[in-house]
């Protein structure tokens, strides 16, 4: 959970690019080496956990309008508007208003697969 702690300060993540810290053991990543454990293999559900607990935690909500996933992804809103017309994404329609539930958008950036399939 100290991973978490690390990954969830606002000033690491707006500072830092992803280093793959996921991917690496907790007690090197206190000590700062930078060796990785390629023995080991990486849980995808605790990956993707991980991935959702941090957005929920920034957002306080448990789904996402296209502003926020613009920000999230970091592309323009037409980009997003692109995306959920071509699923990609797993949309809520709530009226006019399209939502992502968090957990969809977790698997999709840590799996980098269509969720919908």
């Amino acid at each position: 959970m100290q991973c978490v702690k690390a990954l969830n300060s606002e000033s690491d993540i707006k500072k830092k690019q992803y280093n793959g810290a996921l991917f690496r053991d907790i007690n090197s990543i206190n000590k700062g080496s930078r060796e990785s454990n390629k023995g080991e293999a990486v849980d995808v559900k605790q990956l993707i956990e991980l991935q959702s607990k941090l957005l929920m935690d920034k957002y306080n909500v448990a789904c996402l309008d296209v502003k926020q996933l613009k920000e999230v992804l970091n592309v323009g809103e037409t980009n997003v508007y692109q995306m959920l017309r071509k699923n990609e994404l797993l949309v809520v329609n709530i009226g006019r208003r399209k939502v992502v539930p968090i957990i969809a958008l977790a698997k999709y950036l840590v799996e980098g697969i269509d969720v919908k399939k």
